[in-house]
Order: structure tokens, then C-alpha cells, then sequence
């Protein structure tokens, strides 16, 4: 078990209160039983606290200073990549518009290039058919002539028989 700790406290004499226990043997090297300040050692003592808090808080205000430094390093470099993202974005954005016209444009001159060739597949339809109708008229005056042709030879024959 562990060792009991009688610790008696004498304020007037500033005693350690390990003192009178087992544990006072250990600091009885660097806190005298009998310890006394004088008051010279209460005023180093008070000038001393005053100036250990000063020099923690200037330390926790470099410290602060510091981290509020880093703080702002930190963000200026998360924004400087959210900025390189953005115009990677708008780079990416610039070259897909590009591309899109460049499609357009490509599309445009092929739409183009259809409605030309289908035109010229109307006329040459066109063509074809004036041809044809112009064969069929011909063909027809060809086979008119050749009917009027026969009944002519027809009625010279008839007529040269009839004569007496």
C-alpha cells in the first residue's frame, strides 16, 4: 500500500508542505525545513513574477502572431490554388467552347455542302426528266411522222388502185 502523507502546513515559516512527510526527504535539498524568505527575496520574488508573466505573454502573443501569420500563409496559398483551379476551369471551359464552334463551323459547311448537292440533284432530276419528256415528244413526232408516212403510202396505194 501506499505511504501515508502527514503534511502539516506552518504559514508563518513558509515550510514546504512535503515537509513533515516521506516525500520532504526528497526536496529537502531545495526546500530547507526552516525556509524564511527575506524581504529582499519577497521583492526579487515580485519583480520576478511580474516579469516571468510579461515574458509568457509576449511569448504567447509571438506564439498567437505567429500562428495567425501561418493562418494567413495557409489561406493565401488554398486560395491561390482554388485561382488555378478556376482558370484551369475556365481554360477547360474556353477550349471545349472553341471546339464546340469548331464542330458548328464544320457542321454549318457540311449542312451546306448537302443542301448543294441536293439542288444539284433536283436539276440534274430536272434535267433528266425534260430529257425524257423531250425523247417522248420526239419518239412520239417520230412515230406521228411514221404513221402519217404509212397512211400516206396507204392512201397513194389505194388511190393508184382505184384508177382505172
Amino acid at each position: 500500500m501506499g505511504a501515508s502523507c502527514d503534511v502539516t502546513i506552518d504559514r508563518s515559516t513558509h515550510y514546504h508542505p512535503w515537509a513533515n512527510s516521506e516525500m520532504g526527504s526528497l526536496f529537502s535539498q531545495s526546500w530547507p525545513e526552516a525556509y524564511s524568505p527575506s524581504l529582499a527575496d519577497i521583492e526579487v520574488h515580485q519583480k520576478a513574477e511580474p516579469e516571468a508573466a510579461a515574458a509568457a505573454i509576449a511569448q504567447i502573443v509571438k506564439l498567437i502572431k505567429s500562428n495567425q501569420e501561418l493562418q494567413q500563409k495557409d489561406l493565401e496559398f488554398q486560395q491561390a490554388a482554388l485561382q488555378a483551379m478556376a482558370a484551369a476551369a475556365a481554360s477547360q471551359d474556353q477550349a471545349h467552347k472553341e471546339m464546340m464552334a469548331m464542330v458548328q463551323a464544320e457542321c454549318v459547311a457540311a449542312r451546306a455542302q448537302i443542301a448543294e448537292l441536293i439542288e444539284l440533284n433536283q436539276e440534274s432530276q430536272q434535267k433528266a426528266l425534260e430529257v425524257q419528256q423531250t425523247a417522248a415528244a420526239s419518239q412520239g413526232q417520230a412515230h406521228m411522222e411514221i404513221i402519217q408516212g404509212i397512211s400516206d403510202i396507204t392512201t397513194t396505194i389505194i388511190s393508184d388502185l382505184m384508177r382505172p
